[in-house]
């Protein structure tokens, strides 16, 4: 971030040149007031000294500020000082000079607050009633009335300026929050367009992982993700296909952890223990925590057969706090683009629902009436058929404003979210949808989340536009940090390059975004399999029975799994 979005608003405005101009412009013609009315008055040339004095004061302090850059607030209580003995040492007493405690309390207001303002007041009544004693018999009955009318002015002038530094000051910070995120944003930029690495926290996790495994050899490890969404998610795994166990909150190795915020191992025993060869079945598993400043963002688990020792769990923390910033930056990234896709995906549906949507179903309306008053049976005929497509496409539009509206609940996960999107696509959409869901117990990450909700939405859309399809089946299987899906159709099958080829590039590029496969290909009896793949499973189609048209397991229109 650049220097001017870290110094405070306070300081660039005691930095800011065009403030001590027109601090100097304003005291200066609080001086000029005074000459002429002074002159008016007859006693100019009594006066010249302290207009004088006065001046020079105003321009060494607007000077100073412009010149040097600024001055801290006893400068301010300086001033109003040194300008309330000038007028006290002024003899015989000119009170036509007043107005420059008014130009400075008021500048010290605006700059510094109220309480600088009023505490320079207050400092040169205390200069200028002082002085007046000391070279003279002190201040006349009516002096003392026209100098506390003055004050009063002055001080009014403060409270005056103190309000409109704290406008000043709403404006300013306002202003800061889009600098700062402008800043950031550009620097964001900056540096993912350096990196070596994709910024996401997949890459990021699976980097972590690398360099402790270079330095600290592990049978099994994975990194967690740890957010207010619920239990640790599990980002990547190394050594296997599925994390080998999740830390237990209530575990004495998590409490050590928490305990002491450091790395640390225990030995866990994974089955019955055996006289012949008890090192056959326990196993060592260590901890180590991902900590960004206060804010502990993941977990780092790692087992093997054989301890660590201090060192290489030192070792393993020291890479860990030097990854953190970048998994974190990863994870900042990810939900900045996740809400910008979220809104704009709203945006779009607003705009859909208020413009198009609109427009079409006056045109049906009016295409209704048309045909109420027509007489020709085969004018009557066509306008019906146009009223059926202008039906249609309504439909086809509120789909779209659903599909562009749903998104992943926090509350509820990947499951639960599919689930009702396909319900209301069965409902609305006049097909048969077949749903199996096989969850584990734990979530995946949410941007990998909601990166296969869109994918799934993507290929339910274009085989329900496209495919002519009755059935639609649709299967998700998730072993964290990996997961499968496949939706398949028994509609028309591929014929070339459909026109929804733009749609399926979208999906290999969301695909590609999470570190998963998008495989499209015939079904056998007609129709489309889109399998995606995320994680290490590499034959989809082995692992997932192909659809058929006498499956069991099935959602009717409207009807829950």
């Amino acid at each position: 971030m650049t220097e001017r979005s870290t110094t405070s608003w306070v300081d660039r405005l005691t930095q800011e040149p065009w403030v001590y101009r027109t601090g100097v412009a304003v005291r200066l013609a609080a001086v000029v007031v005074g000459i002429l009315v002074s002159a008016a008055q007859g006693v100019l040339a009594d006066s010249w000294n302290l207009a004088l004095l006065l001046g020079a004061l105003a321009l060494i302090v607007g000077l100073k500020g412009i010149r040097w850059g600024g001055s801290a607030p006893w400068w301010a209580v300086l001033e109003l000082t040194v300008a309330g003995v000038f007028l006290g040492i002024e003899a015989p007493f000119n009170p036509y000079f007043l107005g420059y405690l008014l130009a400075a309390g008021a500048t010290a207001g605006v700059v510094y607050g109220i309480a600088i303002g009023l505490s320079g007041l207050v400092a040169s009544g205390f200069g200028l009633t002082l002085m007046a004693w000391l070279v003279g018999a002190g201040l006349a009955g009516s002096e003392v009335v026209v100098v506390g009318q003055w004050y009063l002015i002055a001080a009014l002038g403060v409270l005056a300026a103190g309000w409109s530094r704290v406008l000043i000051r709403r404006r300013r910070r306002v202003d800061d929050r889009y600098q700062a995120a402008y800043q950031l944003l550009v620097r964001l930029r900056e540096v993912t367009r350096s990196l070596p690495t994709a910024l996401d926290d997949v890459t990021a996790a699976t980097t972590m992982l690398d360099l402790i495994g270079r330095s600290v050899p592990f049978d099994h490890a994975a990194v967690l993700r740890i957010d207010d969404h619920g239990p640790p998610q599990p980002l990547t795994v190394a050594g296997g296909d599925t994390i080998p166990w999740y830390p237990d909150s209530e575990s004495w190795l998590m409490r050590r952890v928490d305990e002491t915020g450091a790395a640390a191992q225990s030995m866990v025993w994974l089955a019955q223990g055996s006289t012949t060869d008890p090192s056959a079945h326990r196993t060592f598993r260590a901890i180590v925590p991902v900590d960004v400043g206060r804010t502990r963002i993941g977990l780092v688990t790692l087992q093997r057969n054989t301890p660590w020792t201090d060192e290489q769990l030192a070792e393993a923390s020291d890479i860990v706090e030097r990854s953190a910033l970048m998994l974190d930056t990863a994870f900042v990234f990810g939900d900045v683009r996740s809400m910008a896709t979220t809104e704009e995906r709203r945006r779009l549906a607003r705009e859909i629902h208020d413009g198009v949507a609109q427009e079409i179903a006056g045109l049906a309306y009016v295409v209704d009436d048309v045909a109420h008053r027509e007489k020709d049976p085969q004018l009557q005929q066509d306008l019906s058929s146009i009223r059926e497509d202008l039906t249609r496409l309504v439909s086809e539009l509120r789909l779209s404003i659903f599909e562009l509206r749903s998104g992943i609940d926090p509350g509820l996960g990947l499951g639960s979210s599919l689930s009702t999107y396909v319900r209301q696509i069965g409902t609305r959409g006049g097909i048969t949808v077949h749903l199996v869901l096989e969850e584990d117990a734990t979530r995946l990450p949410a941007d990998i989340e909601v990166e296969i909700m869109r994918i799934v939405q993507e290929a339910i859309t274009n085989a329900r536009r496209h495919s002519r399809a009755k059935n639609l089946w649709v299967t998700l299987r998730t072993s964290p940090p990996r997961a499968l899906v496949r939706v398949a159709d028994d509609g028309v099958g591929l014929r070339g390059k459909r026109g929804d080829s733009y749609g399926l590039e979208i999906m290999r590029e969301r695909a590609a975004r999470i570190g998963g496969r998008l495989d499209v290909r015939q079904r056998v009896g007609g129709g489309t399999v889109v399998d995606l793949s995320v994680g290490d499973f590499t034959a989809p189609a082995a692992t997932i029975a192909e659809p058929g048209i006498d499956d069991t397991l099935h959602m009717q229109r409207g009807a829950t799994a």
